[in-house]
């Protein structure tokens, strides 16, 4: 029985773990190699049992440590290259007041928040225990004072 579909690329796996270490996406590698996309992915599952996306991020992995170690090397030679790792980093910048830690907006509501919560609470009286033992009286007193008294003389 004849084969169905387009005629097998070969793609060169060396040369596809390069394209994904310099980041190329899909499309370019696709390119590079005169295939369809969907054929790529078709490959890579093929070829490492895995979905393209998954391929991608392992390889890409390696040309990260590759910039990464090139850069260092760069930052010994070239100031604007340590001033750039320095900042990204270690958390370094031109003007050192902005390395303080300015305060948020959530951390100034949150301030307020409890400043007012703070203020309610001091502003609230106390319940009397006795309030519902004695009623206030309808001629305008707030409240019967208990002698002790029973009322008999």
């Amino acid at each position: 029985m004849p084969r169905r579909g387009a005629p097998f690329k070969n793609i060169d796996i060396e040369q596809f773990e390069k394209l994904c270490g310099l980041q190329c996406t899909k499309a370019e590698i696709a390119a590079f190699f005169h295939v369809n996309h969907e054929l790529i992915s078709r490959w890579c599952r093929r070829t490492y049992g895995k979905e393209f996306k998954e391929v991608y991020e392992e390889k890409r992995g390696i040309g990260k440590v590759s910039l990464r170690r090139m850069q260092w090397r760069m930052a010994e030679t070239h100031p604007n290259m340590a001033i750039f790792l320095g900042k990204n980093y270690l958390n370094q910048c031109d003007d050192p007041l902005k390395h303080q830690k300015s305060e948020t907006t959530e951390d100034k509501l949150g301030k307020m928040l409890d400043a007012l919560t703070d203020a309610i609470i001091v502003s609230t009286p106390e319940p009397k225990d006795d309030i519902l033992d004695n009623p206030p009286d309808a001629d305008g007193d707030d409240y019967e004072e208990d002698d002790g008294d029973d009322g008999e003389a």
